[in-house]
């Protein structure tokens, strides 16, 4: 960029600061019977907000050891401030005009998060997902109801209790296989 630009030129600021380093009597310690330079700011008080006293920095440690803001305050506005200070000296108000402590009746915890850090999911692969389907179930399903789910279904579409019939030969090998599938993956 060029320092002579026609549309930069007006932007440049030039801001003169206040130089501060002459010695002038407000400058001296405050403290009593010292002749130092008073370059430490410290809080006058609770009753002086955005007031300080200048001191050297001997002094100025003294001071601060010895510095208690509550000093000049009752209990009460030191409660005040103590439960203004909890939540940054903001105001807070309810989430509702009609805001109540949970409203429904839930002996059981169904709503709370509890209920699902309990419940184990098992993520499983679209094949696997295939053949729990095939038997009929969800994908949280236990290895003892996988196998009891396989023992019913073996029984049901079985030839020999079918008294010979074949015609549900195909639904039986769909649930071995599915089985075989489950056990392989450790499902079950």
């Amino acid at each position: 960029m060029k320092l002579d630009s026609k549309y930069f030129d007006h932007i440049r600021t030039n801001r003169k600061r206040k130089n501060n380093s002459s010695g002038s009597s407000s400058s001296i310690c405050q403290w009593d019977n010292c002749k130092c330079l008073g370059e430490y700011r410290a809080p006058v008080g609770s009753s002086a907000e955005g007031q300080f006293f200048l001191f050297c920095f001997e002094h100025v440690k003294k001071y601060n050891k010895g510095y208690n803001y509550f000093v000049d305050l009752s209990n009460d506005e030191v409660g005040r401030y103590q439960k203004e200070a909890t939540n940054g000296e903001r105001f807070t108000w309810t989430a509702s005009l009609y805001a109540k402590k949970y409203p429904f009746n839930d002996n059981d915890d169904r709503f709370s998060y509890r209920h699902f850090a309990d419940k184990k999911e098992h993520n499983v692969s679209s094949i696997q997902f295939n053949a729990l389907k095939v038997l009929g179930l969800l994908s949280d399903s236990s290895p003892e109801d996988i196998r009891g789910r396989y023992k019913d279904l073996v029984k049901r579409h079985h030839p020999d209790s079918n008294g010979g019939d074949r015609g549900s030969e195909e639904r039986l090998q769909a649930v071995v296989q599915a089985y075989r599938l489950l056990k392989q993956s450790g499902l079950c």
